[in-house]
């Protein structure tokens, strides 16, 4: 049996509830633990936060941004992909980063 090397999830927590998400996501860090490369859809920053790794945003404009989460995930960018106002700050707790909304 052969293993990939790279594994695609297009929004793999669309239409999950929130339980099924956070089962969906550990799974997901765990295969990228392992050494799977993972390629992923989100509209979620959050599960970036969580999982690690490099991230690419695609701007309002059009522009790619790539780095890690942190460089490219920050209040402003996503405040103004979203235009909504988001909140990300650092989870002692957690040990990560997270991103909510600042309803």
């Amino acid at each position: 049996m052969q293993e990939p090397d790279f594994i695609l999830l297009d929004e793999p927590t669309a239409h999950l509830d929130f339980g099924n998400q956070i089962k969906t996501m550990r799974l997901v860090k765990k295969l990228a633990e392992k050494g799977f490369g993972i390629i992923m859809t989100t509209h979620n920053p959050d599960q970036v936060f969580y999982t690690g790794g490099f991230v690419a945003l695609l701007d309002r404009q059009g522009k790619l941004h790539c780095g890690v989460p942190g460089d490219i995930l920050t209040e402003p960018a996503l405040t103004q992909l979203y235009q909504e106002r988001v909140c990300v700050f650092y989870s002692d707790e957690l040990k990560r980063q997270v991103c909510i909304s600042g309803i």
